[in-house]
Parts: C-alpha cells; structure tokens; sequence
C-alpha cells in the first residue's frame, strides 16, 4: 500500500486533489475541508517530540548479606515519538568495591516508546555498613540524550537488631498527659562478630509546641547473640494537643571489622485519655511573707480530657491561716480545644497570721469529685519597721 502524509493542514479544497490524487472531496463549507481516502482503516495524530531517555528516579537492591551479590532491574525508555535514541551507553560513578555490572550495558538504538530492562549487580564488600546507603548515581547516555538515576542504592543487613520496645512496660503501651512516660529499649546483636560503642536514640516527635524531645544512652557492647535493655524517661507537658505521636528509636554501633551497624524502629504511640480529667497546672504564690500580709495565691487548672467540664470547683485553704476560700461554677473547655484552662486568683487576708510556717491546700474539684490538689508551703516572718534615734 501507499501512505501519504503531511506535516500541515489545510482550508483550500484544491490542494486536498494535488497532495493526494486518490482523495475524493466531500464537502468545502464554512473553512472546513472533508475528504475521504479508499483503503485506509486507522490513523493517529501525534505531538512530535524528540528522543529523550526516561529513567525511575531510584533504584534500591534488596537486602543482602556482606560478601554476596544482589540484583535489581530498572527500565530505560525512549519518550520521544518519532526519532529513535542511539548509542546508548549505561555506567555508574559507584565505588569500585561494589563491582556494578549492567546488562546490557549498551544499546545501539532505541526506538521512540520503546522500553528496554536492565539488570543491575553489585558485590556487597565484607566491611560494608550495614543498612540502607546510597552508592553514587546511575548514569545512561545517548547521542540524543542524557539522564541520571540520581538515589542508587544498597540495602546490607545489619548486625542489630531492635528486639524489643515498651510504653510504660506494654509493647502496646501508651502516653499519659502530664506524667512521667517510661520507654525500654532491647537491642540484640544478631551478627557472627561483636559489635562495640553501641547507642541508642530515643526521639518523640513534635511534643512540646512542635519540637521533638529525645535522648541518648550511653555506649555499650554486645557479644554475638547477646542482647542489652536501656531505660528512658521523658517527662511530657500536660497540654498534648494530639491524639498520638511518633515514637522512633535509632540503634548504631561498629563491628570488630569497623563496619557500621545500624537498627531503626518507628511507631504512632497514642495518648490515654480519661473521658474526665483536670489538673493544677501551675500555682503562683509567695514562699516568704513579712509586711504584705494580703497576698494572691493564683491556681491554674488545665484539662487534659475528652469532654468539657461546666462544673468545675477551686479551693485553697489551711486551718492554721484561717483561709478557706473558693470559686465555683467554673467552665473548662475539653483538651483539644483553645480555652482548656483556667487561671484564678485568690486574695489572701493573713493580718493576724502567726509567725512560722504554714501549709496552704489548693484542690479542683469536677462535680464535686477531687481531681487533683496541691500542697504549699509558706513562712510568716516577723514585720521589722525602721527606727530612728535621737
């Protein structure tokens, strides 16, 4: 058969005839020209666009042991849609202890839309560190183009291994607001050699306005098959606005080759939440007192739980002072909304307190239910006036 083509269209009628002689006019009405053409069954119209090599932006062995190879595969393809890509020539800047092999490591032509695969092989050293490292870049180049596989990667299995981790003594355990959280760490040395100055990050994402809270154990050793428990304490604000948070541990250490080791573990940690829950978040108040015998005693109660609280009762009193004061009918919105707490203040009259020192009780209240209080200590000490002699 005979195939024609033309790069343009056109509105004149008389130059469908003289392009194509077998075209037979249909019709010429309003700047639109309709012919038809015997034997032609399909047809397409594409965009022209130049050879170019499309490469995935990442190629990752899987994980391996030292002293072995491993393999992966990728596809290089031409996106252009009617020149082909030739020459093609494909190389790695990866050190050379990694022994990378391509196969095919060159093509003479590559057709446009067309693909081809590539299978890729390294040699994992025997002092290679271990867990995920990238190696260098992936290089494939044409007489028409040039791209780069920028993250190539090997994947070495590590000699830790992160056994075991707990919340308050429960693998599933979870955060509590306003308290002392403890997590427990196990690593395990999983290799045939020991494993030296090994340590342990702890890291609690975005718990105090945004910022992360982490720690750090001090250096141990681990003899093959042994493992080693470490302690961690943090204690978290009670204003935690979420509802989990990001619990991630990163484990490293170096073998008696020098070769680095390294373990890693993340998980979302909820928050434990009572459906009612208030606490004094802060008290302001003197710890000495001579002359100003009318202090104020601020208390700031928060709300840590899940619903609001209408009812709420603030109580400040000591026998020995002869205080006895409160504020009821207090409203605390629940814990994730702005207006969670509530600051009151309590003008105390101690003109005739005693020289000495005193205990001060604060107590909130929820529907006439304790939920938390508070215990202050104040020294009255003796008003000394200056004097003046003759």
């Amino acid at each position: 058969p005979l195939f024609k083509k033309s790069d343009a269209f056109t509105t004149d009628a008389n130059a469908v005839n003289q392009d194509c002689a077998e075209c037979t006019l249909v019709s010429n009405s309003n700047g639109v020209v309709v012919f038809t053409v015997p034997g032609f069954s399909t047809y397409k119209v594409v965009n022209q666009a130049p050879a170019g090599v499309q490469l995935p932006t990442r190629v990752e062995f899987p994980v391996g042991n030292r002293n072995t190879a491993v393999q992966a595969n990728f596809s290089v393809t031409n996106d252009g849609s009617t020149d082909s890509l030739t020459n093609l020539r494909i190389t790695s800047n990866a050190a050379a202890e990694y022994q990378v092999v391509f196969t095919p490591n060159a093509l003479a032509s590559l057709a446009p839309g067309a693909s081809m695969n590539v299978q890729v092989t390294a040699q994992l050293p025997t002092n290679a560190n271990g867990g995920l490292f990238d190696i260098g870049d992936i290089t494939v180049a044409s007489d028409q183009d040039t791209a780069i596989i920028t993250q190539f990667f090997v994947n070495v299995r590590t000699g830790l291994e992160i056994s075991q981790v707990e919340v308050d003594d429960k693998v599933s355990g979870k955060f509590k607001a306003g308290e002392e959280n403890e997590v427990k760490v196990k690593v395990k040395n999983i290799f045939n050699l020991e494993i030296e100055d090994i340590s342990i990050e702890v890291t609690l994402h975005d718990i105090d306005d945004n910022e992360n809270l982490d720690q750090t154990s001090d250096e141990f050793d681990l003899k093959v098959n042994k493992d080693n428990e470490e302690d961690f304490t943090f204690d978290l604000p009670v204003d935690l606005d979420d509802d989990n948070y990001v619990l991630q541990v990163e484990v490293e250490g170096t073998d008696t080759n020098g070769a680095l080791h390294k373990a890693s573990f993340s998980r979302q940690v909820d928050v434990d939440r009572e459906t009612h829950e208030l606490i004094i978040s802060d008290t302001t108040f003197p710890s000495t007192l001579s002359c100003n015998l009318q202090p104020t005693l601020y208390v700031e109660a928060t709300n840590i739980g899940e619903s609001d609280e209408d009812d709420v009762t603030y109580k400040v009193s000591s026998a020995s002072l002869g205080v006895d004061q409160e504020r009821v009918n207090i409203d605390i919105d629940k814990y994730s909304d702005s207006d969670n707490y509530r600051r009151i203040g309590f003008t105390l009259n101690l003109a005739d307190a005693a020289v000495g020192t005193h205990n001060v009780l604060v107590e909130v209240f929820r529907d006439d239910q304790l939920e938390d209080s508070e215990q202050l200590e104040v020294t009255v000490n003796p008003c000394l006036t200056a004097s003046t002699g003759s």
